[in-house]
């Protein structure tokens, strides 16, 4: 079994994962020149960086396809991922976890990336949970590049955050793999990485992905800024651009998906983005007049849906502990998933 420091699944049998792991998020802090984490992002740190790459899982549906459910395609590794959360242990949920998020992802950037060869290109990671969340985000980000045969020492990446946290695990590891060309525990008797007097467990399969990657991570630009995404328009004197590409990964799910505070970033964003630049967002939905309602509060800021290519998802956190136990208590019973998970491609367009 994968083992962590740090539970993912809370007391309630009913709630979703996601809604658990939301009871421990407050503000990070910096004290005495310790860093002071909140539950969420403690959990977050210590997340193993996981991938499902056979055909188990759910089939996508179009986005304005009448169809929210999906038998669950059963597989070695669907099977082992849902058995994992189920026990509790720490999988980083990020775009790189379930297939249908990665290929997606990786779809619209290859062609994005195609249209920019020979041009630089801007993206901003609007929220990252840990460094295992962003840098498995990386690999798709690198994947797609040479897909699209797109030169990778031409990216400039910012990935901002409001917590502290995980902007000092992304700044930290950044510093070693620059300068030391890899990424390895301080020392042999140490079993954890120190940032800033905060132990977070790196286990060897997550130092051995990050450190294949270090020759296209040391070709590219990599920011990583502490700051609210309401607020980001003050950082626009220091960009040399604006961003031809926003990704958001559940962000305003964990903000339960208030509109006004929906609407503040996306006026936000607006600001920051090139004209004809793409906002690629996976986030949850309640019912389908929430979802019309999330995409009408974009069109307020000018972004739109323009391509066929957006579906509708299952994630495997928003399935409650119950749910994942009874998968995998019961193998023979076909249990139906809900579709309630968007992959929206959002273009904006400043006329």
């Amino acid at each position: 079994m994968i083992q962590s420091n740090c539970r993912t699944v809370g007391n309630c049998p009913d709630e979703d994962i996601m809604q658990n792991l939301k009871i421990g998020f407050s503000r990070c802090t910096f004290i005495k020149g310790k860093l002071c984490p909140c539950k969420y992002h403690v959990s977050r740190a210590n997340s193993i960086i996981f991938t499902t790459t056979d055909n188990g899982g759910c089939k996508p549906a179009g986005l304005f396809e009448n169809k929210f459910m999906s038998p669950l395609l059963r597989s070695p590794e669907t099977d082992l991922m849902i058995r994992y959360l189920s026990e509790g242990s720490n999988l980083a949920g990020s775009w790189w976890m379930v297939k249908e998020q990665r290929e997606w992802l990786f779809r619209h950037l290859v062609a994005i990336l195609s249209e920019k060869r020979g041009e630089i290109c801007n993206i901003l990671v609007s929220g990252v949970a840990g460094y295992a969340h962003f840098y498995s985000y990386l690999h798709i980000v690198f994947d797609a590049a040479k897909e699209a045969g797109f030169d990778v020492s031409a990216l400039r990446i910012d990935v901002i955050d409001s917590c502290i946290t995980p902007i000092l695990e992304i700044a930290s590891i950044e510093k070693q793999v620059r300068n030391e060309h890899r990424l390895r525990l301080r020392s042999k008797v140490k079993k954890h990485y120190d940032i800033f007097g905060f132990p977070i467990a790196i286990p060897a399969t997550n130092r051995k992905f990050i450190n294949e990657m270090i020759p296209d991570i040391r070709k590219c630009c990599i920011r990583a800024l502490h700051c609210d995404v309401m607020h980001i328009a003050d950082y626009r004197k220091e960009m040399t651009s604006r961003y031809d590409i926003i990704t958001e990964h559940f962000l305003l799910s964990m903000i339960e998906n208030e509109h006004k505070i929906i609407e503040g970033i996306r006026k936000s964003y607006s600001t920051m983005m090139k004209s004809g630049g793409h906002l690629l967002a996976a986030g949850g939905f309640s019912s389908l007049s929430d979802l019309n309602n999330i995409i009408e509060i974009h069109k307020k800021s000018k972004m739109t849906i323009e391509g066929s290519d957006n579906i509708k998802v299952w994630d495997p956190y928003g399935l409650s502990v119950g749910q994942l136990q009874d998968i995998t208590n019961n193998p023979n019973k076909i249990h139906q998933i809900t579709l309630d998970n968007y992959l929206i491609d959002f273009t904006f367009r400043n006329s």
